[in-house]
């Protein structure tokens, strides 16, 4: 069973990431490792003309590929920092979407809910933070998050901001994709109202504080 785990960067000036960008990438290797899983790590150049937004839609492209040749798929955010020996693909399940809904922030919800309501679908108030999420490729053939992404861009370009976290939540909860929330302690967004905690696997370093914990 061959397993991987993946992270995208993307050349920005922020030189709170230039500063520490080869030691998050080392830190991942680092975790692959342990898990005995490959690690792979996309560098997008400026010139592809790829923003932020689309950067974000790219890594749930990405996993859908990965998934076609891999057992099961890992994707970390480059600031997610694992602290854990703790195996991901041991000890979660892979026959569900493995992520973290959250309750905030309050935009992606209240425009993913919007979306659902607006067809009839009663909406749950949360949504997805893709900063963390395991994949096979059989949730992907549930997702089918490349051909739904089009369907909804046809319906609500118009109205709502095209948004990963958003599209993502929108479409399990339409599709009734079997999901299980892995909770705070694999993917904790560290900010200035949640400093980081010992007791989390992955920390989500919002802040690009990372001397506080590398």
């Amino acid at each position: 069973m061959t397993n991987i785990i993946f992270d995208i960067w993307i050349d920005f000036s922020d030189k709170r990431w230039l500063a520490y960008k080869d030691i998050l990438i080392e830190n991942h290797k680092k975790y692959a490792k342990l898990c005995g899983a490959e690690y792979k790590h996309y560098n997008i150049k400026h010139e592809n003309k790829i923003d932020f937004k689309q950067l974000n839609f790219m890594k749930i492209y990405i996993a859908e590929d990965l998934a076609q040749i891999y057992d099961k798929v890992l994707y970390l955010d480059l600031d997610v920092i694992p602290k854990t020996k703790i195996n991901f693909f041991e000890y979660h399940d892979f026959s569900k979407l493995l992520c973290h809904r959250t309750l905030a922030p309050l935009w992606k919800i209240n425009i993913k809910r919007l979306m659902l309501e607006s067809e009839g679908i009663s909406s749950e108030h949360n949504v997805i933070n893709t900063g963390v999420f395991g994949i096979t490729k059989e949730v992907c053939n549930l997702i089918k998050f490349q051909k739904r992404e089009k369907e909804i861009n046809l319906e609500y370009s118009d109205e709502y901001a095209a948004n990963n976290e958003i599209y993502l939540s929108y479409i399990v909860e339409k599709y009734k994709v079997p999901y299980t929330d892995i909770g705070p302690a694999w993917n904790f967004l560290v900010d200035k109202n949640y400093p980081k905690s010992d007791a989390c696997h992955f920390l989500h370093m919002s802040t690009k504080e990372f001397n506080s914990v590398l």
